[in-house]
């Protein structure tokens, strides 16, 4: 009786740490869904904290918008799925101004139709079994960036989050029509024209891609 008590003791013993340790989550770190590499940002067209140049503040500049990319994408991305982001280029909307007098601050940033956000990227969006469902080269840029409605204006980056948010939404929406996919421009995304206003009465409204796929059907 004995003997049999010291056998169950060692066995719970030997099988107590798997036990314990089939319980507890795993502590490896998962594969993100949504990864965001900057190649070379220090040769980007503007990612500028102010008007002398990259400073301090261009990491965190770059973070932010990371940050919105892998959260955002994280909507359009199927369960088990990766999206990996490249970006190759960023010019910010607006530009510094030197100031006339020195030791006057230039931190400011003016905003102008000809200071367009640009974001050059690559991406690649995988399914649960690693088979690549789409994958190419974008220009995201927007000349009318001033007549949108923005994210709340008190953002500094908020043109750019714009400018990636219709991207998102129009690239990976799975509601959108294959005659809308087809009726842009390949390579390069535009964003549909949006106004922040009311139009003029007579004024059609309809997005250009609807447009273009009425006249083709007429």
């Amino acid at each position: 009786m004995r003997l049999r008590a010291l056998a169950l003791t060692a066995l719970i013993g030997l099988l107590g740490p798997a036990a314990s340790r089939a319980q507890e989550p795993s502590t490896a770190a998962a594969t993100p869904p949504v990864t965001v590499v900057y190649v070379r940002p220090e040769r980007f067209t503007d990612v500028k904290g102010s008007c002398f140049g990259p400073d301090d503040r261009t990491g965190p500049i770059l973070e932010e918008l990371a940050v919105f990319m892998r959260e955002t994408g994280r909507r359009f991305t199927p369960a088990g799925g990766a999206l990996a982001i490249t970006v190759t280029d960023v010019d910010l909307a607006g530009e510094f101004v030197v100031p006339v007098r020195f030791p006057q601050r230039c931190e400011a940033r003016v905003y102008r139709d000809i200071y367009a956000p640009r974001i050059d990227l690559e991406f690649r969006l995988t399914d649960s079994t690693g088979r690549v469902v789409r994958a190419d080269k974008r220009v995201l840029r927007d000349s009318n960036y001033l007549t949108r409605v923005a994210l709340p204006p008190s953002d500094p980056l908020r043109h750019e989050k714009r400018l990636l948010l219709d991207w998102f939404e129009s690239e990976f929406d799975s509601r959108e029509s294959r005659d809308d996919r087809d009726a842009r421009r390949p390579g390069v995304y535009v964003p549909e024209d949006r106004p922040a206003h009311r139009p003029a009465r007579g004024c059609r409204t309809e997005p250009l891609a609807v447009l273009l796929l009425a006249e083709r059907r007429g």
